[in-house]
Order: structure tokens, then sequence, then C-alpha cells
């Protein structure tokens, strides 16, 4: 009897999976036989790709329906034999039981953009591979590997830019003679990398006669999905600080709290037109009893090349050790001489998981014969400096 392979999955050379626009993805298919198997061909398909699609529900009050919305865009679909009957002169379709190893290499085009996984959208990178089986259901497995596209600071004006904003609220109507709640937020800069802690300044009064029950300041990420005919926004929170109750009358200040970025693709997703990503920080004040959320936000920028100034900042600093595991970027380089004739290059990042973690990547395409794992998680560059926010964040 003919046989699954006891094993059949991809290894890339990338221990981490982080590839940039214009390197070579290369790597090694396993295949393990138990028993001999019956195969046309063995191949890989390269797939980069943008998606967004999400439905909602209409009426038009006699019955109900339900309207999609879709979008995509391709940046490569390439396929790649390995093996066919004929390719080593056999002449055969059979496979003798025995461990296979086929190395391959692939060649990602420039000005990828960078990998990112929603609920509704994401930009996305697989290699497949696939054992063509004549009159039966192929195998196939599927490793999903991340792409960076580099925002460096250094290139953006606005990244060295004093952010301040002063928002008030009135709780109730002018006959009840209640002062407003007042709220202001500072940072020095909007620049910055994962890694970094931004120092936030803050300031609350609460004039009003509400106890506020407490106090936020927290780093959303927004996301612009753009549908052939609508385009969808939503927000998520990345990291977050607190802090306790005002009284009415009283105040609350925030002094140079640190305020930790998490591992998140670079804002704007340069290269992909249907997916928009940018950050603010925002503090909110939540008032006891019914009323709405103070909120008070100024626009960052999340970068993955650090600003000089930070680097100045923190020389002095001893840089932590990059986690067992995880290469630095001149590992993925190579170029480790170059890199130190550079003096303004900055310390090599870390890779690390998506601040949400892993989602399902399973598409619709693939039936219930493949070997791939279901889940991923993007890997972003992340500069280990020690730093902590300055109380517990969100994740």
């Amino acid at each position: 009897m003919m046989g699954r392979p006891k094993v059949f999955q991809i290894n890339l050379n990338s221990p981490n999976g982080v590839y940039y626009g214009g390197q070579t993805l290369s790597g090694t298919v396993t295949m393990e036989l138990e028993e001999a198997l019956t195969m046309r061909a063995l191949r890989l398909e390269f797939k980069g790709q943008a998606t967004v699609h999400w439905t909602e529900q209409r009426s038009n009050g006699k019955t109900s329906y339900t309207v999609v919305y879709h979008n995509e865009e391709h940046y490569f679909n390439a396929k790649q034999e390995l093996w066919h009957k004929d390719k080593d002169g056999r002449g055969t379709d059979e496979m003798a039981r025995g461990l296979y190893n086929y190395p391959f290499q692939f060649t990602l085009p420039s000005g990828l953009p960078c990998s990112y996984e929603g609920g509704i959208g994401h930009v996305r990178y697989t290699v497949k591979a696939v054992i063509d089986r004549k009159f039966r259901f192929d195998y196939n497995t599927k490793r999903p590997f991340t792409v960076i596209n580099d925002l460096d600071l250094n290139n953006e004006p606005e990244a060295l830019m004093e952010m301040t904003n002063t928002h008030h609220k009135f709780l109730c109507c002018c006959c009840c003679k209640s002062g407003p709640i007042t709220g202001t937020v500072r940072i020095a800069r909007r620049g910055y990398v994962p890694g970094e802690a931004i120092l936030v300044d803050g300031d609350i009064e609460n004039l009003s006669r509400r106890r506020m029950t407490k106090t936020t300041m927290r780093i959303y990420q927004q996301i612009d999905f753009h549908a052939q005919t609508k385009t969808r926004r939503e927000r998520r929170v990345v990291a977050e600080l607190q802090h306790g109750e005002i009284k009415p009358g009283g105040g609350d200040t925030w002094n140079a709290e640190r305020l930790a970025v998490p591992p998140l693709p670079p804002s704007v997703l340069r290269g992909c037109r249907i997916i928009d990503i940018h950050y603010f920080l925002q503090l909110n004040v939540d008032p006891a009893g019914i009323g709405f959320d103070l909120k008070v936000p100024v626009s960052i920028i999340i970068g993955t090349i650090p600003l000089k100034q930070a680097l100045d900042q923190y020389s002095s600093m001893a840089l932590r050790q990059p986690p067992p595991g995880m290469p630095s970027r001149d590992d993925i380089y190579s170029s480790t001489a170059a890199a130190a004739m550079e003096p303004h290059r900055p310390p090599p990042p870390t890779y690390s998981e998506s601040v949400f973690g892993k989602m399902a990547i399973k598409e619709g395409d693939e039936d219930k014969e493949d070997e791939a794992d279901n889940s991923f998680a993007p890997s972003y560059t992340y500069y280990n400096w020690g730093f902590q926010s300055s109380s517990t964040g969100l994740f």
C-alpha cells in the first residue's frame, strides 16, 4: 500500500524566516517515505500577495442579503519543479521508501511591502511544496515567511517633531455649572522603533463634579483596508499604561513615564496600496457613570531603523546581547565587515514575533490533505535596548 510521507516539510536557511526584498529565499524540502509513493512531480509554489476581504449584512426591507467587499494585490506567483518522473532518467512515477532532500533558491522581487496579518486583511508570503499525484489528492506543506520593508526614521522629517495636544470635555449641560475635564499629552518626538520606550508627559485636570475612574495612555495601530468599493477602518491597542482615579476638583500628572513599543510592522506599509497602517498615542480619561471618555491623541511614526539622535542618547547604555536563536540583521545580510565601516549603522536588531501573536493563515483553496501549519505570526525588527514600560502593558 502506498501512503503519505512520514515527513514532508520545508526548511528555510534563515533560522527566523525573515527576508528583505531582493534577497534570495533558500532552503530544502525534506520528504521521508516509509513505503513507496506514486507521484507525478514535486514542485514549489512561491506566492506573495495582499488581500482584503470582509462581509456586511444588508436589508432592503423585505429580505436580508450579504455584501462582499474584496480586493487583492499580487507581488509574485512562481512555480519551481524539483522532481518529475523523467528528471532522473528512471521514467517511473514511483518513489522508493527513503529520505529525500531537495535544495531550492528563489530571488524575491525588490520593493516588497512588509508582512502583515490582520483580521480582514493581510500581506502574506509563502512557499508551498506540492506532491502532485495522478487522480488523487495532492500532498501539500506550506511555509510562511516574513518580508520586511525598511522605514528609516532618519529619512522622515517629521520623526523629530515634538508633539503636544490638549483637549477639553464637559460632562453635563451648561446649566449644571460643572467645569471641564482637561487633558494634555506631550512627547519629545514622533519617531520610534520597536524596543524603544516613548517617554510620556501628561496632565489631567478634573474640574467636573464627576470622579474619573482611571486614565490610560495607549499606543493604537490604525489600519485602513481598501476594498474595491469601500474602505473599512479598524484600531487595535498594542501597548498600555494606566493610572488610578481622579476625584472631582483633582488632577494627575504623567512624568516621563516609559511606554515600550512592542514588535510591530512599520508605519504606512510602503509598497501596498490596499492596506494602510498608522500609529498614534492617546490619553483616555474614563469618567464614572454614563459618559464618553476624554480622548487626547498624538500621531507617532514606527520605523525599522532608529534616529541617529536616539542612538546617541542610548550610546552610553550597554545593549543586551540577542537571545539565542535570534540572528542579527548582519547575519541576514552577511555583511558584518561592511557594517563595521559604517559609523552610523544602528546596533543590529533582533527579530521578534508580532505583538498580536499567531493568526490562522489557511486559505480557501487548501484542502484537508494539507500538511501545513495553519497559524503564523510575522517577525519584526526589535531593538533589545532593555527598556520596560513603567507598568504592566497589555501583552
